[in-house]
This record gives structure tokens, C-alpha cells and sequence, in this order.
């Protein structure tokens, strides 16, 4: 039952207060005791505003417990404790919440609500409901408008890190042409390059180049990959010269670790070894992996000094089935 504070002025007046709360806990928490206090703990608006507070500084249980509060939460209660989850990097329940959501009356949350959703289904690789998200935003995705846009160019990200090229390709293709961005061209040459589809990758490339879109570092990664894991060593090559010829990007070690792939997987296994030994950066575990695997797969011994310490299990297996000294 409500007290004397529930007058006809204080309904508005908490609203006020919890709209400009801030990221003050403490008066989060000040704001929410005068809610509780004024008989209001349970109302749907302002619960939902509640939860927000709370998210807004951080203090997710507390958003979670009034959360729990609302009595019937709707479709916006949930989305705002699934942003306030997301915020604060608890990925997964944020999926949880979001995938219990009601999905009714047309209601869409937020952009940066959804960048969040999709991203963290990227971080931790949960295919499935990235795609509850797709079938959810439906043909939102990729309309002519920029939060639209933004939105493809994440779930494109999205279904090539989880490895679904066929996502990939239905996000890509939905996507206006004259509207492609550097971080939608390289997120789907990259998930040809993850899928060995390297003659796709290189038509694409053309296609980026011919659509006016400069590449970046990220972009010569993932094409020299895809060129490499379809044994497509000269295109490597070429492209590994292209990028600090004609754009003046400067090689970086995952450049160079995928020159080291592509001649492993051809069978160089000297030459793979000589850039491993004279490229300007110290080779990392997987430098060395994709070395060792290439000795491996091509049943060749070399000599080489290998730093042991702090190498894998993996390696040690490698090493030994290589026969490296």
C-alpha cells in the first residue's frame, strides 16, 4: 500500500530522479530506497528506469534485484537489464536475458543495446544466438540507414568469427553495394580466408579495389591467409610485396606468420625457416606451430635451434614428430 509521499507531484518527481541519477551509486541507491519507500518498487516504468540507474553505475546485481521487482516486466524491461549486463562484460547472461526476452508489438532495442548483444556473440563465439539475433532483427539489418548498416557490418563480423560462411554471405549480399565499408569487405574476405576459399577471397579483393575502398593491415591478413590455405603461394607473395609497395603498410608479425604458412604448406620448408629466423619480430608459439606443422605434413627434418622455454605441450609434440635439433 502506498504512503502519504504518493501525491499526485512525487510519481513525476521520482522519475526526474532517477532519469538524472547519474553514475552515483550512492544516490542510486538513495533514489531507489524513496521509490521502494514511496509504495513504487514494483511499478513497471519506474522499475525499469531503476534498473537502468543501476546499470548506468555499474552495480548490476542490484539492476538484476530490482529487475525481479517489476511486477509483468515487458519487452523494454528486459533489454534494459540485458544492456546493463552487457555493459559491465557479463556476456553470456546478457545473451541469456536477451534470448528470454518477449519479442512483441514491433518492438526493436536500441543500436548500441544490439552492438552489444552481437558482439558478445562474437567474444564468446555463440553461433546459435547470433542468429536467434539475425532472425530477431530481420529485415532491419542492412536498411537504408546508418544504424541499420552499422548493425549488418557487426552480425557480418559476427557469423565470419564463428565461422558460418553461409551467414556470412546472406549478411554481405543484403548489404547495398554503394554502402560497403572497409570493416564489411575485410570481415568477409576474412571469413573466406577461415574457410580456404582463397579464388573467392581474391575476387572480392578485386571487387573492394574496384569499388574505391583502400585496404588495411587487417585486410592483407586475411587475404595472404586465404591465398595460403588454398595454396595459392604466388598470390601470397605478391600480395605480401603489394601492401608495402603501393599502400606503404608496414609488414606486421601476423603478416609475415602467414608468408611462413604459405611456404610451409608448399613444401619450402628452408625458405619458411629462413623468414622465420631473419623476420623483424621474434616468433611467437604460432609462428613456430605453423612451422613445425609444415615439417610435419611434408615429412622434412631440419636443423634449427629452438628456444624451449615457455613453448606448449603441442609443440613438444611437434618437435618431436619433426625431428628438429
Amino acid at each position: 500500500m502506498r504512503r502519504a509521499c504518493s501525491g499526485e507531484h512525487i510519481y513525476p518527481q521520482l522519475c526526474s530522479l532517477a532519469q538524472r541519477c547519474g553514475k552515483d551509486p550512492a544516490a542510486a541507491k538513495w533514489v531507489h530506497s524513496q521509490i521502494v519507500a514511496c509504495g513504487y518498487g514494483s511499478d513497471r516504468f519506474l522499475g525499469n528506469l531503476v534498473v537502468q540507474m543501476y546499470g548506468g553505475c555499474g552495480r548490476v546485481e542490484d539492476a538484476m534485484d530490482a529487475f525481479r521487482r517489476i511486477q509483468q516486466p515487458n519487452v523494454f524491461s528486459w533489454a534494459i537489464l540485458a544492456a546493463a549486463l552487457l555493459h559491465s562484460d557479463r556476456l553470456r547472461e546478457g545473451r541469456e536475458v536477451f534470448s528470454r526476452m518477449p519479442q512483441h508489438n514491433g518492438f526493436h532495442p536500441e543500436p548500441g543495446t544490439l552492438t552489444a548483444l552481437i558482439t558478445a556473440c562474437t567474444t564468446t563465439g555463440s553461433l546459435e544466438q547470433g542468429r536467434i539475433l539475425h532472425e530477431f532483427l530481420g529485415n532491419s539489418i542492412a536498411c537504408d540507414d546508418s544504424h541499420g548498416l552499422s548493425l549488418a557490418s557487426v552480425m557480418l563480423r559476427m557469423y565470419s568469427e564463428c565461422g558460418c560462411l553461409e551467414g556470412a554471405e546472406l549478411v554481405f549480399s543484403s548489404m547495398p553495394e554503394q554502402d560497403l565499408d572497409l570493416v564489411a569487405w575485410s570481415s568477409m574476405i576474412c571469413a573466406y580466408a577461415h574457410h580456404g576459399q582463397g579464388e573467392r577471397a581474391l575476387d572480392l579483393f578485386r571487387a573492394m579495389s574496384a569499388a574505391g575502398v583502400e585496404p588495411d593491415d587487417v585486410v592483407f591478413v586475411s587475404i595472404i591467409s586465404a591465398c595460403s590455405h588454398s595454396g595459392l603461394l604466388h598470390h601470397s607473395r605478391v600480395f605480401f610485396r603489394l601492401m608495402a609497395g603501393e599502400f606503404s603498410i608496414a609488414a606486421g608479425l601476423d603478416h609475415y606468420k602467414s608468408i611462413v604458412d604459405a611456404l610451409g604448406r608448399a613444401g619450402m620448408i628452408e625458405l619458411a625457416l629462413e623468414l622465420l629466423q631473419t623476420m623483424p619480430f621474434f616468433p611467437d608459439r604460432s609462428s613456430w606451430t605453423a612451422f613445425l606443422g609444415a615439417c610435419n605434413s611434408h615429412r622434412r627434418n631440419v636443423s634449427v635451434d629452438v628456444e624451449l622455454e615457455g613453448l606448449s605441450g603441442a609443440l613438444y609434440v611437434l618437435l618431436a614428430n619433426s625431428k628438429i635439433c
